[in-house]
C-alpha cells in the first residue's frame, strides 16, 4: 500500500492556506500512501529547466518549477520535463485549470507513461467575456486532449459533472468526488461558547456580487435577535456598509477584514452559531464544508458546491436560486428558523459534523481517488 506514489500538479500550491489540493495530499499521505505535489509559485524564482525541491511541515513533497506569470498567472512550466523525469511515479492528479500548464503536465505525464485523472471544480463561464472565449477555445481544443488521455475526470460537484458533460466529456470518464477538508483540524471546540446573548451567524467571502453578500444583509435585515460577521474584503465593501446603514443594521452587522492564519481557523469557526453562504456562483464552497466539520449548521443557496454539501434537514436549509438571483424572503425564513429554535439548531450542527466527517474528510475522499487509480491499473 505505502509503496504506491502518487503526483498532484496544481498551476499553484500555497502553503499558508488550506487549499482542495494540499487536504487531498494530506489525505493521501495519511492512507500512508507516498504523495509529491508538482506546482509552480509567485514567490519562488528558478531559472529556466530547473527546480526547486522542498519538503513541507506536513510531510508533504513539493517540486516548483519556473513558470510565465503574466498577469500573475502561471501559464507553461519552462524546462517541465528536465528537474521531474527521473522521478517513478505511479499515478498522477491534475487540477484542471484553463491555463495550458494543466494540458502541459497531461502531456508531460503521458510521455512519462504516468496514468492519470483530471480533477475539476467548474460548473460553468463565470470569467468575463474574454476569458469565457477562451476558456470555450480551450475545452474544443487542448483540454478535450486532456480528457482522452486522462482515466477519468473527476469533479467537485454534480453540477460539475453536469458542466463537463455538456461541454464533451464522454459519460465514462466522469464522476463525482468533492473536494475534501481535514476534519480532524476543523472540529467543534471543546468548550463551546456558552448560550448566551445574540445568535452569532459568519458568512465568508470576498466582497463581489456573486457572493450575495446584499441579498444577504436584505435577507439578515428581519432577523431580530443575532448579529451578522461578514468576513472578507472587496469591491463591494463601500457598498454593503452603505446598505446595512440603510437598512439600519448598525452595529448588529461586523465587517471583519482581518486575516487569520490557517491553524487558527477552526477557532475562529468556533465562536460562531450558524453559518451561512448566500452565493450565486460557488464552485465547490470550502468555507460552508469547514464550517459544517465545526459543528455548525448552513443557511445557503443551492449555487454548484452548495447543492451537495447542505442536505435540507441535516445539515442545514438550502434556498433555491430565483431566475439567478438570492430568494430574500425565503432564506430570510429559513435562517429565522434556526435563530430562532436553539434546539434544532445545535442537532443540526451535530448533524453537520457528521456529514463533514462521512463525506468530505480527507482521507475519506484521498480513498476514492486511491479507487480511480487502481481502476486505471496501477
Amino acid at each position: 500500500m505505502g509503496a504506491l506514489r502518487f503526483v498532484i500538479a496544481t498551476p499553484t500550491f500555497p502553503t499558508d492556506l488550506y487549499l482542495p489540493e494540499r487536504f487531498l495530499a494530506m489525505g493521501l499521505r495519511d492512507l500512508g500512501y507516498g504523495v509529491t505535489v508538482l506546482t509552480t509559485d509567485q514567490a519562488v524564482r528558478t531559472s529556466v529547466g530547473s527546480a526547486v525541491r522542498s519538503t513541507e511541515a506536513d510531510g508533504i513533497e513539493i517540486i516548483r518549477l519556473h513558470a510565465w506569470k503574466p498577469y500573475r498567472e502561471p501559464l507553461l512550466a519552462r524546462g517541465l520535463l528536465n528537474p521531474t523525469r527521473p522521478e517513478k511515479w505511479d499515478f498522477g492528479i491534475i487540477a484542471e485549470d484553463w491555463r495550458p500548464l494543466s494540458r502541459a503536465f497531461g502531456t508531460a505525464f503521458r510521455l512519462w507513461g504516468i496514468p492519470f485523472e483530471v480533477t475539476s471544480e467548474r460548473a460553468g463561464y463565470f470569467a468575463g467575456p474574454i476569458r469565457s472565449v477562451l476558456h470555450k477555445l480551450g475545452d474544443r481544443t487542448g483540454n478535450a486532449d486532456l480528457w482522452d488521455d486522462s482515466v477519468a475526470v473527476t469533479c467537485h460537484s454534480t453540477a460539475s459533472v453536469e458542466f463537463h458533460r455538456r461541454i464533451g466529456v464522454p459519460e465514462s470518464k466522469l464522476a463525482y468526488i468533492p473536494a475534501c477538508v481535514d476534519t480532524r483540524l476543523f472540529r467543534p471546540p471543546e468548550r463551546p461558547p456558552p448560550p448566551t446573548g445574540p445568535v452569532r451567524i459568519l458568512s465568508v467571502g470576498r466582497f463581489e456580487p456573486q457572493k450575495g453578500q446584499e441579498p444577504l444583509l436584505r435577507a439578515f435585515a428581519g432577523i431580530k435577535g443575532a448579529e451578522l460577521t461578514l468576513k472578507g474584503r472587496g469591491p463591494l465593501y463601500e457598498r454593503l456598509r452603505a446598505v446595512a446603514n440603510e437598512l439600519g443594521l448598525g452595529s448588529r452587522v461586523v465587517f471583519d477584514g482581518s486575516v487569520v492564519p490557517e491553524e487558527e481557523l477552526p477557532a475562529y469557526y468556533g465562536r460562531f452559531d450558524i453559518y451561512v453562504q448566500p452565493s450565486l456562483d460557488e464552485p465547490f464552497g470550502m468555507a460552508a464544508v469547514e464550517a459544517m466539520a465545526c459543528g455548525l449548521p448552513v443557511v445557503a443557496t443551492d449555487a454548484g458546491g452548495l447543492a451537495d454539501s447542505v442536505i435540507p434537514g441535516v445539515s442545514g436549509f438550502r434556498v433555491p436560486l430565483k431566475d439567478g438571483a438570492v430568494d430574500v424572503g425565503e432564506f430570510s425564513r429559513r435562517l429565522g428558523d434556526l435563530v430562532h429554535y436553539g434546539v434544532e439548531q445545535r442537532h443540526i450542527g451535530a448533524a453537520a459534523r457528521w456529514l463533514a466527517v462521512e463525506k468530505f474528510d480527507s482521507r475519506v475522499v484521498a480513498a476514492r481517488h486511491v479507487e480511480i487509480a487502481r481502476k486505471g491499473g496501477i
